[in-house]
């Protein structure tokens, strides 16, 4: 069996920043998007006047560590609500003093200051979100399939049964696959989604066909666009604004309009599942654990791994942790190939996989 890596460069021919570019793209798109920019915007510009701190980690040309700091918040006033409202119970239960007491800390300027860091990190995330939903729209316009031909050669090497392992949120891999008649959305991201034939917000009904498995997995480590998560867990494919619909779904060469049978969550959607770029990056929910276990089996078992487009950061931790053993599957006759035009990323996957690893300059293009 046989697993294709691939990271953000994998995505840059088919119009997709790479991730040190991320940020400055999304800019380049506020035209296109809704005003939760201006939001992103403003509250970094608010974190800049109250902190030295913040002034100073929100102007690194690095995204993960611009994103770090709210998630850092976040977590900081989880931990800190968990703690008040423990003794605020205790308090309660003993009549010792006045519970309402224990809140009034939590009125602080570094309250305030966490809360703005967190209200900052969720706009980008909606930038995040409609950035690659309209990104997905116009890869399913039929004059952008030409753009993915240098993706497609590689894919046509992969055989029934192989995986393909990516950290990009963008459908590339998995539309060239469909295209191609090798993958779909049933089944192919390494879970079952029923689904019907039908438009979000009509009512639906059976296929009155059996979709085929898959050939190749598609399993998507850092989650995908349009991909959610109820607060109740329920996972679910982003209907409204035309994830299912610009995959464009064909069955015998017709294309098959695709929904769920599950009423689509009334109002605000609920929790991307987009790994974005932090020092603390998340699994939430039971699909995303399965698709690192099944990866984590997929690399276990496999004869071969080509990388490509991936540059391997030190913040990337998961995926290092992911990626740990193929350094001692190495000694045990897999082949490993790396791929990547940089000289200092090709440093970084020596330093990683030992010398055993073939490791050149070749571009994906």
């Amino acid at each position: 069996m046989r697993v294709l890596f691939l990271g953000a460069g994998a995505s840059f021919e088919a119009g997709y920043p790479l991730a040190k570019n991320l940020i400055h793209e999304i800019e380049k798109e506020v035209p296109n998007l809704s005003g939760a920019w201006a939001e992103w915007q403003q509250a970094q510009q608010n974190l800049r006047d109250k902190s030295e701190l913040a002034r100073y980690l929100l102007a690194n040309s690095n995204p993960e560590v611009i994103l770090s700091l709210p998630d850092l918040c976040g977590v900081a006033r989880e931990s800190e609500d968990r703690e008040a409202f423990a003794k605020a119970q205790q308090i309660l239960e003993t009549g010792a003093d006045n519970p309402g007491k224990i809140w009034k800390h939590l009125k602080s300027g570094g309250r305030k200051l966490a809360n703005e860091a967190v209200f900052a990190r969720e706009r980008f995330r909606d930038c995040l979100n409609e950035y690659f939903l309209y990104k997905h729209h116009l890869d399913s316009k039929p004059g952008n399939k030409a753009a993915r031909n240098y993706l497609r050669r590689v894919l046509s090497k992969l055989v029934t049964g192989d995986k393909v392992l990516t950290l990009n949120w963008d459908t590339t891999v998995e539309r060239t696959l469909l295209e191609d008649d090798r993958w779909n959305p049933m089944n192919g991201y390494g879970f079952q989604k029923i689904l019907q034939k039908g438009f979000c917000g009509v009512p639906s009904e059976p296929l009155d066909f059996e979709a085929p498995e898959s050939e190749v997995l598609v399993l998507k480590l850092h989650g995908s666009v349009g991909w959610h998560q109820t607060h109740g867990g329920r996972f679910y494919f982003e209907e409204r604004h035309g994830f299912l619909r610009d995959l464009k779904y064909q069955h015998e060469g017709v294309t098959i309009p695709l929904t769920a049978p599950e009423p689509v969550p009334i109002g605000p959607l609920d929790g991307f599942l987009l790994g974005y770029p932090s020092f603390l990056k998340q699994v939430r929910g039971h699909e995303m654990q399965s698709i690192w276990y099944q990866a984590a089996g997929a690399l276990d078992q496999a004869q071969s791994v080509e990388v490509w487009g991936c540059s391997l950061p030190q913040s990337d931790t998961d995926v290092r942790t992911l990626l740990n053993g193929l350094r001692f599957r190495l000694a045990q006759g897999v082949r490993v190939r790396v791929h990547d035009p940089l000289p200092e990323v090709r440093d970084r996957w020596r330093a990683f996989l030992g010398e055993a690893a073939e490791i050149d300059g070749e571009r994906l293009e």
